[in-house]
């Protein structure tokens, strides 16, 4: 299984990212008047100084002081004409290194649109302003979290993995036992089926054709996932249901939104026999606030990665705020947060 990009989530595919990215490449390359240069980076490098402390501003100083914002390729289209749709989507991370194999060089980074947080430059000023510094850290962590994940076999530590799925599955399954009314033992057995999709997805290469995601035996995990039963045993056990829902869904093992959801139909109770994988990305994606953001999310990890940590201090995202309200779930995001701010692997192993 090659590790799955932006473009090759359903909701890429439905927007056909690939083929406007490769159209947006050939305008890049006819306009190149339009990228920042060095020196223009290093201005808004030395211009840049949020005042607020976020877990992504504080990723974004990381970013800053390690000298990467040059993996960024930094975008001034005020003055252009006939832009392609897709430079002027904020909401949609281009990581051009992953486009194509013939992608020149200088467009195998991040695209960054500056445009719409830049004041209007004249013959007068030629430097550039950045009008909201706060969006600008927000994004540049966003598109770091984007390459460092590209770019990895192991995203994070294990640790901070097993977090993230732990926090995945509860948004998931908290939305079914609200909306299906289930019981905690039927709630189970969804936290884990999207707990394995989650895990797939972070996991490492060789590990994502395994039926049980190594990441799910880690016991700190397997606790919340099976809590008062929380063994190995109990784990296969729930696998053993999926294994025949399965059979000929999924025989690779690999899952995605639209099998963990034909699975469903078949060990969930009978109430949820039509759910399928499109009508639960409307649902978690429903909100004006940030559905874009949520519709990458559901089957991308940076995405659903930096949603929380913008919800953390400032972001409004429904579905968000409503899953902090469950139990103590915002207080392991936090801690979450804090981790993946110390962890300096996910930025190093990132060059361009």
């Amino acid at each position: 299984m090659i590790k799955q990009t932006i473009a090759d989530t359903p909701y890429g595919t439905s927007l056909e990212l690939r083929k406007r990215s490769i159209e947006a490449a050939s305008f890049l390359a006819k306009n190149q008047d339009f990228i920042l240069g060095s020196d223009g980076i290093e201005y808004v490098q030395s211009a840049v100084r949020p005042t607020v402390s976020t877990p992504l501003v504080e990723i974004y100083n990381k970013v800053a002081e390690q000298g990467k914002l040059r993996y960024f390729t930094m975008l001034d289209l005020s003055r252009a004409t006939d832009v392609p749709t897709l430079l002027t989507l904020k909401d949609v991370v281009i990581d051009g290194k992953y486009i194509s194999q013939n992608m020149p060089k200088a467009f195998q980074n991040v695209w960054f649109n500056l445009t719409p947080i830049l004041s209007r430059r004249d013959a007068y000023n030629r430097n550039l302003l950045i009008t909201d510094q706060i969006d600008f850290a927000n994004q540049i962590a966003r598109g770091m979290f984007c390459m460092s994940y590209n770019d990895s076999d192991a995203w994070f530590t294990p640790s901070i993995c097993a977090q993230i799925v732990d926090v995945y599955s509860l948004l998931i399954s908290s939305y079914f036992r609200m909306r299906y009314n289930l019981d905690l033992n039927d709630m189970s057995i969804v936290r884990v089926l999207f707990a394995a999709y989650m895990a797939q997805l972070l996991g490492r290469p060789e590990d994502r054709t395994l039926e049980i995601p190594p990441l799910l035996n880690r016991y700190e995990l397997l606790k919340l996932l099976i809590p008062g039963n929380a063994t190995p045993r109990a784990l296969s056990e729930v696998f053993e249901k999926f294994r025949d829902a399965r059979n000929g869904i999924a025989p690779d093992n690999i899952l995605n939104l639209d099998i963990c959801c034909q699975i469903l139909n078949k060990v969930g109770p009978g109430r949820m026999s039509g759910v399928t994988g499109k009508a639960l990305s409307i649902v978690l994606s429903r909100s004006p606030m940030d559905n874009q953001n949520m519709l990458f999310a559901i089957d991308y990890p940076p995405y659903f990665v930096w949603l929380l940590l913008q919800n953390l201090k400032g972001g409004k995202n429904p579905m968000i705020q409503n899953l902090f309200k469950v139990g103590d779930t915002k207080r392991r995001v936090a801690t979450l947060a804090d981790e993946i701010v110390n962890c300096k692997l996910f930025i190093d192993k990132v060059t361009r």
